[in-house]
């Protein structure tokens, strides 16, 4: 955490996952809710990342936006 937002990473290593394309967000698939947080955080200016291999885990990062007047 800063001044201006919150950063979550999880990660695991597990089976992983491969994307189609790099345009893997653009296609909803059922029942996948980090497609849905994403489309939450991006009007917010924040994002969600993830990087995953087949066989090498998967690591997911949000980044989350604080409001403006933070004192802490």
């Amino acid at each position: 955490r800063n001044n201006s937002n919150v950063r979550i990473c999880v990660e695991d290593n597990g089976v992983g996952f491969l994307f189609p394309n790099e345009h893997s967000f653009d296609i909803e698939p059922k029942g996948f809710g980090l497609f849905r947080i994403k489309e939450r955080l991006e009007p917010l200016g924040g994002k969600l990342e993830i990087e995953s291999q087949p066989n090498c885990g998967t690591v997911v990062t949000l980044t989350v936006p604080l409001g403006n007047n933070i004192d802490n």
